[in-house]
């Protein structure tokens, strides 16, 4: 049981900084917003909010080598497991030119 709480606590956590990174994405922060998305995706490396949020923190900056670079990343993960990408991390790694 400690096991699941310990699971539990973890999925809480990761979309809490998913949603703050959104937030202060929307806010105009997007070092901040790269920060905690990668913070997010370090602990779930195909958690596609996460690096959903990360590309467009990078795209905002004007590094869209480095958003390729988590779009890339990420399709590895999911194919990896056998899963296919939600419709819009497949529109947010278009706008930077990467395909799965």
């Amino acid at each position: 049981e400690v096991r699941f709480e310990r699971i539990r606590l973890q999925s809480l956590a990761l979309a809490a900084a998913c949603r703050a990174a959104e937030l202060v994405l929307a806010k105009g922060e997007p070092e901040r917003a790269l920060e905690l998305a990668t913070w997010a995706l370090s602990r779930d490396p195909i958690s596609e909010r996460a690096a959903r949020t990360a590309i467009a923190a990078h795209r905002t900056i004007g590094s869209v080598a480095a958003a390729q670079s988590v779009a890339k990343e990420l399709f590895g993960g999911l194919a990896d497991a056998g899963l296919e990408p939600e419709s819009d991390t497949l529109a947010w790694a278009a706008r930077v030119g990467v395909r799965p």
